[in-house]
């Protein structure tokens, strides 16, 4: 199904290491990119210590819970789950799963490559999955739509040999339950007064998508700029249009994210984490994160651990 990439530990460390980080790996599936499996399935292929960790992914995911209660972690919002609850998480995001005995459910991971197809460009872009809730609770007859969906993916790839009408069917098939999901998480978003796909224009979404690709090496609005062939001023006017806050804060962000995953779930040092973020010292990146987090790195890694486990003051500073 899946294959998850470790760093050899050094040595223990109550951060449990780099974040792990799952990538899509069914050798027979890997040129279709959709898989599926069941949660009691999932259950049989990891421990309970392995559960107990967060994960980054590299495809998409949706779980689909059909009867118990419990609990999904995405980028540290915890969500209550149930019978009707779909998860979606999305390539970079972290997860944790929280497992209960009574929990029983679907899961479909879909590999960009699956939305990557040319002819279905036009169908991806108008998914929009960036801006979906990681938590849906879904009426009753989009509930019947996801399960059927995910029993006929399960039909059909348990037999899949790599023919090329299959292959379309399935993409057509997902594709269509995918735009039915968006029209939902669009309705939901409009109905609790936050702002939709829909607001956002082309252009901030053209500057999220190279923000997503470049932010570990360009924090310029003006890099941005450049690469889209816009004005600063054009980009800053889109994002506060579609999403009420500057390009450069857009920018700020989500470098801001990254580094409270890597603070939360992993054990790299601050020094470690500034120069993959691409700040060219440590104590520029403890400015940044103060700044737009409005708190340390080291006040923000320590609501993940116990006090015993801190590192000293002096690897981190205040």
């Amino acid at each position: 199904m899946v294959k998850n990439r470790h760093s050899p530990p050094e040595q223990a460390s109550p951060f449990g290491g780099p974040i792990r980080e799952v990538r899509f790996r069914n050798p027979r599936l890997e040129t279709l990119g959709l898989d599926t499996l069941t949660v009691a399935q999932l259950r049989q292929k990891a421990s309970p210590e392995y559960f107990a960790r967060p994960e980054r992914l590299e495809f998409h995911q949706l779980i689909y819970f059909t009867a118990g209660t419990g609990a999904h972690q995405v980028d540290f919002r915890r969500y209550a789950v149930k019978k009707g609850t779909l998860i979606t998480v999305r390539p970079k995001q972290v997860q944790q799963f929280y497992l209960n005995p009574s929990l029983q459910g679907r899961l479909l991971l879909i590999d960009p490559v699956f939305l990557g197809v040319p002819r279905h460009k036009p169908a991806e872009e108008s998914l929009a999955m960036q801006n979906w809730p990681a938590c849906l609770d879904l009426p009753q007859q989009l509930r019947a739509d996801v399960a059927h969906t995910f029993e006929i993916v399960a039909r059909e790839t348990a037999c899949y040999q790599g023919d090329a009408l299959t292959a379309r069917f399935l993409r057509h098939l997902v594709l269509a339950l995918l735009l039915e999901i968006q029209r939902f998480a669009g309705r939901s978003l409009r109905s609790a007064n936050a702002r939709t796909a829909g607001r956002r224009s082309d252009v901030a979404r053209l500057l999220q998508e190279e923000v997503e690709a470049a932010f570990c090496h360009q924090r310029s609005v003006k890099f941005y700029a450049r690469r889209l062939g816009y004005s600063e001023k054009t980009l800053t006017r889109a994002c506060l249009a579609a999403e009420g806050r500057t390009a450069k804060a857009m920018i700020a962000e989500r470098v801001a994210l990254e580094a409270k995953r890597l603070l939360a779930h992993s054990d790299a040092s601050c020094a470690a984490i500034a120069a993959q973020l691409g700040f060219s010292e440590a104590t520029n990146f403890v400015k940044f994160f103060k700044r737009v987090a409005r708190l340390s790195p080291l006040a923000f890694r320590s609501r993940f651990l116990p006090p015993a486990t801190l590192p000293p003051s002096r690897s981190m500073a205040r």
